[in-house]
């Protein structure tokens, strides 16, 4: 029988003469015990709920998937099969997603009047959806309409609602000359269905200096010529000197579809996202198309959210809505015709500067104004209408230069994306947002790669998945589960993205029954699940704050020292705009911002790094800045701020007044002022900031949230960008409890086990352990109350492996020979090991592969079976006859040990290289999951004396054969190496029971 889980204390030797003489910590890696079943739990000494949940987690806190159709072609049945088939696996999220580039790019056509968005077929699967949803616990979410970004068919580009662009034609006028004709024509041609637009202005400009990209005009030379128009003409008389600007703009409809239209028959148009006639539309349209009785009451038994995609508003000339200038008088208060010019844009591209101005002045309150339009007329009434169907609102509310922040603080549930945000801090931007707010979720569209379709591995996911973990994320929606079959697609069925659009190999995966890899998706489910559970569990706490200027996402700019500095040795961070400080967690107390949610210790305010730099400030942030300081939190000021200006355009009263306030914030005696980033370490140490965790510089993040009074820490190796290359980590870390008499406990979200750290050292309320850590992998550590009555010491020393598990302390040596362990206090227990079985390398194994194929449908698989005898392990691509084999392996060898074996010894089975997800057996028995990132399993005390049959069920991606299957789409793939690589080795050891 296998053993329960324990925890490796490494030997002396690995840490060095000053670890050493301080005391050994524990070795804590992702899956310390693979071999082991979860072991019981000390009650009392953590959580119940959270104990309970993390042993057996349900659907509450687990993955999904976008879940794609092919718009309204979908049988009910097949729709309940697939819930079953998520549900199942140990998902519990389906969203679904009306995704079809795949058939625009084989010119498939789907009968839009019968099968689109909303049709009568569309809605019946979706209440199949949410009928079986509710049995199997499977959140149902359904996008707010066809595609993105949000679009009704019963609108025209012409209507109010739709979304609008504002063109401009331009002529230029000598001074003293006449203009005497119809207006300039717009330099960006309207889209074909955008059939009427509507005079916004006529003015001129005198021109102070050209160039092919920009022309600057002279501030105070704007003529307002709109009320001289007459039938579209204009007589003016340009002033004497120089050449003037004449400038005509119409507001137009942009006539923008959903991504990859048409969806419905009439074709849907994108709603005006800035004015409440855009989402009246919206909710109209479910209340007279798609709301009965029937569908209402099944969205309040499993419907999760409403979801809208990024904000990816297109034009080629400048975002506009009908209100416009009403909005922005009353907004930013002031007129914004004068301006207009530094405003229009043509291809994304500004064309007017005004001379003497700080162009951004003007744009940073036209995308204020816009920001708040988006969240007043777009977010929060659909938020409105979902929650009057007892759903919530989830939204990527970026895409624009719009405050994300602000935005990701007042929705249900903010959500990022792993294809489009560039690193870790994007991330963070939105979990700041969420956290000041005081909610919990931060979700992410997960695992999305370009030309990944069908070779995704669970490597590569799961390293994306634990590093954007380590940023805030704590709900993924994988990317994605597409419904089974369409008209017109090939083996392995209907792929939402691939092919794409040149034929190429499209994005994200189609996880489901028709990947090998969905095997083993329920252990892969189970660690999302309990990993989720742990980062939703309590509230986050974090070491500093930043201030900044915008609240912009996806931008990959991060602030200033910490992430390149403070990060690498335990600092955290998080970000906040000036609409977060006044919500009602933003108070400070003890010298802390927002004790009660993520507790800031600090706030570094720096210069604009999405703005080159400029020292600016919101006036209504300074003010607040004033306040919070005087409270007793400390600010560190970077720059010379006796430069600053309010951000927007301003006068110089205000001007004086932000420099008034921040200089008032410089006085206090818990502001630091620095004059390089590189001082910023500096400055918060002389304000007494220290890091809750602390460690040698390396790849290792964290995320600590605290419930009552245990501490949850979520560590991982993590890369800060999707292309960044990790190593190995192993390393002492210090973490911060909140008990005095805290102790550390491993929870392995891979088996579920929670037991005891054998070997730590506590100084004070810190607590030092250490990790080990593979490229890309995480683990969680547990400080609470020690278990009542549990009186076994720590180990802070000692000479091999020593764990824990319920029978105390457990010496494990690879190694014969005299072994000691050094408890807290000094004294030393020993035991003498005199033999250890020699490492034994397989002679040989023998594989049989399940060959998946097409079968004589496009949704059917057929699994030949391959077997071959292998003396040396090699890929799959490089065996014959199974060079394009994709599907599942099974490798069986037979290792024999001699009567010499005792229950006194053990083994762990180091596997080397596996691609992709795997699972051991022993002697006919399973053992828990293994971690896809770690291939070394413990068997445990699974080995007997004798013949020990071991076996290891190896699932590949389907690249493979489909490079042979669908070589026009598929056959530029470079083969992928599946299968047991190794090299394999069984490495025995032997364990004892130390006497305390």
């Amino acid at each position: 029988m296998s053993q329960p889980p324990t925890l490796a204390v490494r030997r002396r030797s690995l840490f060095g003469a000053a670890a050493a003489a301080a005391g050994v910590a524990a070795v804590v890696g992702g899956t310390t015990a693979a071999s082991a079943a979860p072991s019981k739990p000390h009650p009392g000494s953590l959580p119940r709920d959270l104990v309970r949940a993390f042993g057996a987690p349900g659907t509450e806190t687990a993955a999904g998937f976008r879940w794609w159709w092919p718009h309204g072609a979908v049988d009910p049945v097949e729709v309940a099969r697939e819930v079953d088939q998520v549900a199942d696996a140990g998902f519990g999220i389906l969203e679904v997603a009306d995704v079809t580039h795949s058939l625009r790019a084989r010119n498939i056509e789907i009968d839009l009047e019968r099968h689109g968005w909303g049709s009568p077929s569309w809605i019946a699967g979706v209440k199949a959806a949410l009928e079986r949803g509710a049995k199997r616990d499977v959140r149902i979410d359904i996008t707010v309409g066809p595609s993105w970004p949000a679009a009704v068919p019963t609108i025209t580009p012409d209507d109010d609602a739709a979304c609008t662009e504002l063109v401009h034609g331009r002529a230029d006028v000598a001074g003293g000359a006449t203009y005497d004709a119809v207006l300039p024509e717009p330099v960006v041609a309207p889209e074909p269905a955008a059939t009427r637009r509507h005079l916004v202005a006529v003015q001129a400009h005198r021109v102070v200096a050209q160039t092919a990209a920009l022309t600057t005009v002279d501030a105070d030379s704007w003529v307002d010529l709109t009320d001289r128009v007459r039938d579209d003409r204009l007589t003016w008389t340009a002033p004497e000197g120089g050449t003037w600007v004449l400038l005509a703009m119409w507001r137009r409809g942009s006539a923008q579809e959903p991504e990859a239209g048409p969806h419905t028959n009439p074709r849907s148009w994108v709603v005006d996202h800035f004015s409440a006639a855009g989402s009246r539309a919206v909710v109209d349209l479910w209340e007279d198309r798609v709301l009965d009785k029937e569908m209402r009451r099944l969205l309040g038994k499993a419907g999760g959210y409403l979801f809208e995609d990024s904000l990816e508003i297109e034009t080629e000339a400048t975002i506009w809505t009908p209100r416009m200038l009403e909005e922005f008088r009353e907004r930013a208060g002031y007129d914004l015709r004068p301006w207009l010019p530094v405003v229009l844009e043509v291809h994304e591209k500004y064309q007017f500067a005004v001379e003497g101005v700080r162009l951004n002045q003007v744009r940073d309150d036209f995308n204020q104004v816009l920001s708040d339009l988006y969240r007043d007329h777009h977010l929060l009434p659909l938020q409105r209408f979902a929650r009057s169907l007892g759903m919530g609102l989830r939204v990527q509310p970026y895409g624009l230069e719009t405050d994300t922040v602000e935005h990701s603080a007042l929705l249900d549930v903010p959500e990022t994306e792993s294809l489009g945000f560039k690193n870790l801090d994007d991330y963070r931007v939105m979990a700041g947002g969420r956290d000041l707010a005081g909610n919990t979720v931060l979700s992410c569209e997960a695992a999305c790669y370009f030309g990944a379709a069908y070779n995704t591995t669970w490597d590569r996911a799961l390293q994306t998945l634990n590093s954007i973990f380590a940023a805030g994320v704590n709900s993924a929606v994988l990317h994605g589960f597409a419904y089974a079959d369409a008209p017109g697609v090939t083996w392995p069925g209907f792929a939402a993205f691939s092919p794409y659009y040149n034929g190429a190999i499209g994005y994200g995966e189609a996880w489901g029954p028709r990947t090998p890899q969905w095997r083993h998706m329920p252990d892969v489910a189970a660690y999302l699940a309990r990993t989720q559970l742990v980062l939703q569990t309590g509230v986050p706490k974090y070491d500093v704050v930043f201030l900044r200027q915008k609240g912009w996402a996806s931008t990959g700019i991060g602030p200033h020292w910490i992430t390149n500095n403070g990060t690498p040795v335990g600092w955290s961070h998080s970000f906040a705009t000036a609409a977060l400080l006044d919500l009602p967690l933003a108070t400070v107390r003890d010298g802390v911002l927002a004790p009660d949610g993520p507790a800031y210790k600090a706030m570094v305010v720096a210069p604009d790094k999405l703005r080159s730099q400029e020292l600016t400030i919101e006036l209504a942030a300074a003010r607040r800045l004033v306040e919070l300081g005087r409270a007793g939190l400390p600010v560190v000021l970077l720059g010379d701020w006796t430069q600053a200006r309010p951000v927007g355009l301003s006068d110089d009263a205000a001007v004086a007044e932000v420099r008034r306030l921040v200089a008032q914030v410089a006085a206090l005696r818990t502001t630091r002022t620095v004059a390089a980033e590189t001082e910023i370490g500096a400055a918060l140490a002389d304000l007494g900031v220290t890091p809750d965790v602390r460690h040698a510089t390396s790849t290792v993040m964290h995320v600590r949230r605290v419930v009552g009074d245990t501490d949850l820490y979520y560590l991982a190796n993590a890369k800060h960008a999707e292309n960044r290359r990790l190593s190995r980590v192993t390393q002492d870390v210090w973490l911060t409890s909140t008990r005095g008499d805290a102790v550390p406990y491993l929870l392995d979200a891979w088996t579920g086990a929670i037991t005891p750290i054998a070997a730590y050292e506590r100084q004070g309320r810190q607590v030092r352990v250490q990790v080990d850590l593979h490229p890309g992998q995480s683990t969680v550590v547990a400080l609470g109350a020690p278990h009542p009555g549990d009186r076994t010491p720590a180990v802070v020393a000692a000479t091999g492996d020593v764990r824990r598990d319920d029978r105390g302390l457990l010496l494990r040596a690879t190694a014969p020979g005299r072994h000691t362990a050094t408890l807290t206090g000094g004294r030393q227990v020993a035991t003498t090991v005199r033999r250890v079985h020699a490492p034994v390398e397989p002679a040989s194994w023998d594989l049989v592969v399940e060959d998946w194929q097409p079968g004589a449908s496009a949704t059917e698989t057929v699994r030949p079976l391959r077997r071959v005898t292998l003396s040396t392990l090699a890929p799959w691509s490089k065996i014959p006859g199974l060079e394009d084999v994709s599907g599942v392996g099974r490798y069986r060898t037979v290792v024999e040990l001699d009567e010499s074996w005792t229950s006194e010894d053990g083994a762990v089975l180091e596997l080397g290289e596996v691609n992709d997800t795997f699972r051991v057996t022993v002697n006919g028995h399973a053992l828990p999951a293994c971690d896809v990132l770690d291939t070394t399993v413990d068997l445990g005390h699974a080995l007997r004396a004798g013949r020990n049959v071991i076996e290891v069920e190896v699932t590949s991606t389907l690249i493979n054969r489909l490079r042979t299957v669908t070589p026009e789409v598929y056959g530029v793939a470079t083969r992928q190496d599946y299968g047991l690589v190794g090299p394999v080795r069984l490495v025995p050891y032997v364990e004892r029971k130390l006497t305390t």
